[in-house]
Order: C-alpha cells, then structure tokens, then sequence
C-alpha cells in the first residue's frame, strides 16, 4: 500500500515538474515567424519532456471536417498539411471523435489503425493520442509515438492530457490564424477553389417561403468588406464630369427604384429609398466629394473619402436610427462607384442571384425583391416569422439553414433552391438541373390553377377558405383565387418595413385600399401584433429583453403605447366606413386585456364622432387564440367576443414551451402533439357550444396533413395563404365530413406524439 501511494506521489511530482517545463512555451513566442513556426517549436518541447520519438499535431479543419497534420518531429516533413483525416478515421479521427484518449503499444492492434505510408509512420509502433476540444468545439489531436512495442505508461498519458489542456487556448488560435492567412492569400474569393465536402452538395433547410430557383450565389454581410472603400482600389483616373454623370445615374436608378416599390407595394409606401436621395443631394455629401474633386482629387477617391468619413461620423452617434443609416451610406457608395467606372463586376448586383445571408431585416427583402433575386439562404436558427412571411407576399422563394458553411461558399456558385421540399443543391450535376426544371415547370403550370366559387367536401359541406393578407400586392391573387375575404390581414407589416411609425392617415389610406379592392367582402384586421422576432427597428422605448416572446409584444406592447394603439384603431374604423370589417386582438391572455381593448375601441369611437367623420360603428370584435391561459376562460371570453382564430404557430409554440425560432429546440416544436390536438379540439367544441365563428388562421391550415382532423373537430372556416388555395378546394373535395369525425377522434385517442406523426404522414382517410 505504501509503494503505492509513493508511485502515485511520484507520478504527481513528475506531472508538476511537467506543467513548470510546459511554462517554457510562453519564451517560445520570442522570434517566432509564423504559426507554423511555432507549431514546430511546441512538438519539439513536448517530444523532449516525454520522451518520445514522434509527436505530432493535428489540428480541425471546420470548412472540410477533417484533421490536417500541422506540425510533426519524427515523420516525415513532407506529411504536413498533406495527411488528412475525417473525423473517426484513423486512431486520431476516433481519438476526436469519441473524446478520448487512445494508447496502444502497437497501433497496429488497434482497430481504428489506418496505414499512412511514406511518412515512416511504421517506424514507431507504440501510440498514444490525446483530443484537444473546449466545450463542443474540436481542436485537433496531439499524438507521441514510440520505436518500442511497449504502452506509454500512466504518468504519460497524465502528460499529454495536461500538455493538451494548457495548450487548447493557444492551438484554437493557431487553428484560426492558419484558417485567416488562407483566406487572406486566396484573394476576394475566398474559395476560388474550392473542394466542395460531400455533406455541403445538399443541405437540407426548413421552407420559409415556398417556390424554386436556379441560380447564381451571392453572399450578402451585414458588414460590407471595407476592401470596397480603398481609396488605392482604382488606378484610372475620374473626373468631376464623370462624377456628375455618375450622379445623376445613381439619383435616377433610386427614383426608379422607389417608383416600383410604390407601385407595386402601396403599404411599403415608406420611400425606402429616399434616405439614399437624401444624403445623395446633401451639400455636406456629395458637395464635399465635388469640393475635394476640383481640389485635385481623383472622382473615385473623394466618393470613399466623404464615405468613409460619414460612416466613422455614424458608428459614433449612440441614436440608433443614426447607426442603421450606416447601411444607406455604404449602399449609396456602392451604387456611386458602381455608376462611375461602369464597371458591374465592381458592386454588388443582386439582380438574378440567390442570396446567402446570416441575417437580414425587412427592408433588406424589399430591397432584394426591387432588383430581382431569385431566392434566399437565411443562415441563421430557426423560421424568423415575419421576414418569412413578407418574403412569401413577394413571392421571393427562401429557406433557413443551420449549415453555417453555407457563408464560406464562393460567390457565383450554382445554387438550385427548392423551396417546396426544402432543399439546397450546390453545384448540381445535370441530372439534378434537369429533373429541376420540369418540376419548376410544373409547379408554373400548377399556379395557373383556377379555384372553384366554393369550397364544398365530397358530401357537400361548404368549408370557407379566406385569405392571409401581408402586403396590397397579394389582393390581387385573393381575389382571383375567390377567397371568402380576408380573414387575417397582418397590419405589422407597414410598421416593420418603414423607418418610422406609419402616421393614422397613412395607415388609414392602406386599409381604404384594402378593403375597395375586397369588392365587399368581409376583412379581418389584426391589431398592431410586434415583438418576439418582430421587432420595429426605429422603436427602442422598450429596451433589450431576455426572452421577448414572452416579453412585451401583441395586444401588451398595444395597451401600454395606447397613442400608437389609438391612431391604428381611428385609421381602421375610418377605413371600415360602410363595409365588412372586423377587428382581432392578438395574444389575449385574460378577459382584462379584452375589455381594456374594447374600451379604446368605444373611445375612439368618441374621438371620430366629435371630428365629425364617418366611421364603421359597430365592427365585429374578435381574438387570436394563442396563449394556453384562455382555455379555462374561453366561454367568459366569448361573451364578450364575436369571433376567434387559433394561431396555431404561437398556440403550439406556448403550450409545448417551445422558442420554434430557436434551433436548439426548434425540433420540439410539434404541431401534431396530443396536447395541441385536444386543446383545439376544446376551442373548437367551446366556441360550437356558444355559436361563435372560430377559424385557423396558423401553417397547419394549409397543411394536408391535418386538414381532415381540422374538419373533423368542426372547423369550417381557414385562413391561408391566397396560392394554396386552389389545392386546398381539391384535397378538401375528396374528404367527407363522417369520415373525417372519425379521423379526428382516433387521434385524439393516441398518447404518443409519434403515434399521431405516423399516422398523419402515411394514411389517407
């Protein structure tokens, strides 16, 4: 026992000698020349107080998933940066993959063991390899070998699994230098060679607006690369007659750009692009750049100089609206330098391209749909709702992706979206582009559906199908396709894609339009419905949130800024003079927040009346059923409600206490959930029970797969996108009511969320 204890005390002395040798790394940094450099200097100190005859450094490789031999002493110096292995390949793969320490006596027993020849690897049989990672993130491997067929021994392994740990910090640096310096050497295009993975050839991502596209990439940051504002970046010398030319092209191209988005896009009526006209014409701009011109300066020059000196001015101002203006400027640059070398390949041209981004607001959508993308990657975490929504109303065809790697791809890169089944193609093979033009032919064929002047079942049931309305542009369709009326018309959207609030006249001229272009049929104005993922950029009133879905949003953020609230109820009463229209709060949570809304309602009401203008004196008055706390209350509810909608993508979201934006959990979100199930079943009973109207108004009423359960507990009413309707009208008419009942109540039967999954995506009733 006490031998025992004394090789244990031995083993701890060596480990502490160890770990004062290990100090002589920080002197290793003296005259170092480069990463490599110094990589070579750690294998020699390391090999030197082990003892060994190889050590060697692997380090990970995040674009190709692989461990790059960086740095031996013992093999030959030829295999570095040219052995290579994936992860569980090889003992170091495995050592990496599993997180644990390999140690054999002869590698060759192991049953990971890959023979790398030419590297004399056989040389040293003995092996020991220690992974190097911090949390979830992989480092790379240290591995010592030995010409001896005997094991290394405890004090060894305690070693190397020290040395690893003290040197995880500095070799993730390593890793990350040596990743920057390839970037740095390979130019603007990062990756003009790039050697695409296997698993980056499709990537799966969830549909955020449905359609397809064929296209060239174009990666979009929100922090456009300084390189473009280089003063030294343009050798041909400009003019002040150049500049004025590129001038007046750059006022008329954004004149043109606003004259399309008015035209097409009434409530986006913000002039989104006359901040750019704005500081275009201000004498302090493009007066400067004129003035620094005829000083001397070359036409080009003067642009980046006053660009620049604008965007250092912004980045300063603690106004946040002063910041985002920062945008504006260096798209403004862009279009001036693009205008005056008439040189395309010199600016961003988003024109035809599928845009990469790792994060985007709505003006950024509009601005896309205004110069022609075909599609959109959102690299980012989850469905972010409202860019999903308003990327759906422009028909601009988007998918959201976790696959970080996605940011690392070239420029130009074919990229086939499809948007219907949610998957990325890079770099299709022919086979692949042929197969995806006949469904994107099929599909065109398919939008030129005509719908039926009534949505009946087999049996003759009529279910009303109405219309989700994001933007003025998608009336059109609505009312084409012969929706029964607006039964969801989403009146955030003139406030997300503005940079400041709509005034009540503004509001009130959308909703007038709106409501002509219905033709009478009956329109269902959501109330102000902002916060979670859908915050107004100009508003910082509020504050940072910790978890703002259930922070200040909906009808709460409406209750507290009453003025805001006040004017959109005035603008929708006004609007609804002598027609059908109905107002819903979203996210009642209590029978309080009701009454308190429908009071506004009566004063504003008061306010109309004493203007003497006309107004709609007794619209219907309806909720958004999203919050589980209004099942125990929802008979109280409807005594003083005239309708209800489940929101079916906040409702799941609440009672399953899952953030479906949030990637971590997203795959929890299940609408098919028994608890989801039942809940509507209740909603639907207690509204039947009370005689009032209740709708879906949420993605499963589009959804195939529960329309006949939706049928079956009693919905007769669906609100949805205007193109899904025509499909819909068919998948309802082979559905009988009977049938359906019976569906419904073998769901609601099932316990297991697996169970119900299985049976919605293989049977058909």
């Amino acid at each position: 026992m006490k031998q025992n204890s004394e090789n244990f005390e031995s083993i701890i002395t060596n480990h502490i000698k160890m770990l004062y040798d290990v100090s002589e790394l920080t002197s290793l940094f003296d005259g170092v020349s480069g990463v490599e450099n110094l990589l070579s200097k750690i294998v020699i100190l390391i090999s030197k107080h082990i003892q060994c005859d190889v050590c060697s450094i692997y380090l990970y490789n995040d674009e190709t998933n692989e461990l790059v031999l960086k740095a031996t002493k013992g093999l030959q110096q030829s295999a570095v940066n040219n052995v290579r292995l994936r992860i569980g390949e090889g003992i170091v793969g495995t050592s990496l993959k599993f997180k644990q320490t390999i140690c054999e006596a002869n590698a060759e027993d192991n049953q990971y063991f890959k023979p790398i020849r030419g590297i004399d690897e056989e040389k040293y049989p003995a092996y020991l390899a220690s992974p190097i990672f911090r949390g979830n993130t992989n480092i790379g491997i240290i591995s010592l070998q030995r010409k001896s067929v005997e094991a290394f021994s405890e004090n060894d392994i305690i070693s190397l699994k020290a040395i690893s740990s003290q040197l995880a910090a500095t070799l993730d640096t390593a890793r990350l230098l040596i990743t920057n310096e390839k970037q740095r050497n390979s130019g603007k295009n990062i990756k003009d060679k790039y050697d695409l993975p296997e698993h980056l050839k499709l990537v799966k991502g969830e549909i955020a607006s449905n359609g397809c596209a064929f296209a060239k990439s174009l990666f979009i940051k929100r922090n456009i690369n300084e390189i473009l504002f280089n003063e030294n970046r343009f050798t041909e010398y400009y003019d002040i007659d150049k500049f004025e030319t590129a001038a007046q092209k750059t006022e008329k191209q954004l004149n043109d750009l606003q004259i399309q988005v008015n035209k097409l896009l009434d409530d986006a009526a913000s002039l989104i692009f006359t901040a750019h006209i704005l500081i275009l014409k201000d004498n302090n701009f493009s007066g400067k750049m004129r003035r620094l011109i005829n000083g001397g300066f070359n036409a080009s020059n003067a642009i980046i100089r006053v660009g620049n000196e604008y965007i250092k001015l912004f980045s300063k101002n603690k106004n946040p609206l002063i910041k985002e203006k920062i945008a504006d400027i260096k798209d403004l640059i862009f279009r001036l330098l693009n205008n005056l070398v008439q040189h395309n390949d010199k600016c961003q041209n988003y024109s035809d391209k599928i845009i990469i981004a790792d994060e985007l607001l709505p003006s950024d959508i509009i601005k896309f749909w205004s110069e022609k993308v075909k599609g959109i990657v959102l690299v980012s975490g989850g469905i972010m709702s409202h860019l999903s929504i308003l990327a759906s109303s422009l028909q601009i065809p988007m998918i959201i992706s976790d696959v970080k790697e996605l940011l690392s791809l070239p420029d130009n890169t074919d990229i086939i979206l499809d948007a219907e089944i949610g998957n990325v193609y890079i770099n299709p093979d022919k086979e692949t582009v042929r197969l995806f033009k006949e469904k994107n032919k099929a599909l065109k064929l398919a939008a030129r559906a005509v719908a039926a002047p009534e949505t009946l079942t087999k049996d003759g049931v009529r279910i009303k199908l109405f219309s989700n309305i994001n933007l003025l542009s998608e009336v059109k369709t609505a009312v084409e396709l012969k929706t029964d009326g607006v039964g969801l018309y989403r009146t955030e959207f003139p406030f997300l894609i503005r940079n400041t609030f709509p005034s009540e006249e503004e509001q009130y001229f959308i909703y007038k339009k709106l409501i002509e272009n219905m033709n009478g049929k009956p329109v269902t104005f959501r109330t102000l419905d902002i916060g979670g993922d859908k915050l107004l950029s100009y508003f910082h009133n509020s504050g940072k949130e910790q978890n703002p879905f259930l922070g200040l949003r909906s009808i709460r953020f409406s209750l507290i800024y009453k003025d805001i609230f006040c004017q959109q109820i005035k603008a929708i009463l006004r609007a609804g003079y002598d027609s059908d229209i109905r107002i819903m709060f979203p996210m009642i949570s209590s029978l309080d927040e009701l009454l308190e809304s429908k009071q506004i309602i009566e004063s504003c009401k008061n306010e109309l009346r004493n203007a003497s203008l006309k107004f709609n004196d007794n619209p219907q008055i309806g909720i958004m059923i999203e919050v589980p706390s209004v099942l125990p209350i929802l008979a109280e509810l409807f005594e003083h409600a005239d309708f209800g909608s489940i929101g079916t993508n906040d409702f799941v979201q609440y009672l399953l206490a899952v953030d479906r934006t949030n990637e971590k959990v997203s795959h929890l979100y299940s609408p098919h959930h028994p608890a989801a199930l039942r809940s509507l079943k209740t909603i639907v009973s207690t509204a039947a029970g009370l005689n009032k109207n209740i709708s879906i108004c949420g993605e499963i009423a589009h959804n195939e797969k529960f329309m006949a359960f939706l049928i079956g507990i009693g919905i007769r009413e669906l609100s949805v996108n205007p193109r899904f309707i025509p499909d819909l009208q068919s998948f309802i008419s082979k559905l009988d009511i009977s049938g359906c009942g019976k569906y419904a109540a073998r769901l609601l039967k099932l316990s297991k969320t697996s169970e119900i999954k299985e049976i919605m995506e293989n049977e058909r009733i």
